[in-house]
């Protein structure tokens, strides 16, 4: 239902704007399925906080980044790097072309740094793409995670398509060391509860762990998808992740 997306998870996108924008995706989607007045009340809602982020100039107050702040990134030491980068987030309006060229050097802690960062500026193109997708497949599973977020997070949804298909891919395949950073990164913005449900299928619990996150953060369940998410709870060895589960058939 639009009022989960919506009212329950208020801070899953930056903008209120994006949030509507998802929503109305969605609801494109499955209309039919949804309840009316909930959809007119979680629309009220977003349109009201799209008009108090407009009207106070929020982001407007945000100075860019002098190019000198950047480039003292590479002077710091690797562990003060994160902590850096999101103080600069904070201050500023980071933009990704400056993050970007450091990518492909960086040292292990510094990339993850850096693709955290980008999570939360980028805007997508070409030249991110270029950068950022190859870390998609990374042996490395939080590298791996990041690089998933980070292009989920811009407004390609070619990108989301085709992340959500290696997803689907992997759970098919019963591969949970390929889905785990793909569950990982594409929380907050894969909303189709048919996925997440079917990864809870996968032989290993952080993967299940993964997959039961997902549904609590945004994903809309109905369907055959509530049927998949009592199969599992059934299943489920582990007494704590049957009681989010069943949680979650309680909630929807």
């Amino acid at each position: 239902m639009m009022a989960a997306l919506v009212v329950r998870n208020p801070g899953q996108h930056r903008h209120a704007g994006e949030a509507l924008l998802a929503a109305l995706k969605l609801e494109a989607r499955a209309a039919e399925a949804w309840d009316k007045d909930s959809v007119r009340r979680a629309l009220a809602e977003v349109l009201d906080g799209a008009r108090e982020a407009f009207e106070s100039g929020e982001e407007a107050r945000l100075p860019p980044v002098p190019e000198a702040r950047i480039e003292a990134l590479d002077r710091l030491p690797e562990e003060d790097c994160a902590a850096f980068l999101d103080r600069l987030g904070r201050e500023f309006t980071v933009d990704q072309a400056l993050l970007l060229p450091r990518l492909q050097t960086a040292s292990l802690a510094r990339k993850k740094a850096l693709l955290r960062a980008l999570g939360a500026v980028a805007t997508g193109g070409t030249p991110f793409f270029h950068a950022v997708w190859p870390f998609t497949s990374d042996p490395d599973e939080e590298i791996a995670a990041l690089a998933i977020a980070a292009c989920g997070a811009t407004c390609s949804d070619q990108a989301r398509m085709r992340l959500t298909a290696r997803l689907r891919g992997a759970i098919v395949r019963d591969d949970a060391a390929a889905a785990r950073p793909l569950l990982s990164g594409l929380r907050g913005c894969l909303y189709d509860g048919a996925v997440w449900t079917a990864a809870l299928s996968l032989p290993c619990e952080i993967a299940r762990r993964l997959a039961i996150e997902g549904l609590e953060y945004a994903a809309v369940l109905r369907g055959p998808a509530i049927e998949l998410l009592n199969e599992a709870a059934r299943r489920e060895s582990n007494e704590e992740l049957r009681r989010r589960m069943v949680r979650l058939l309680r909630d929807r």
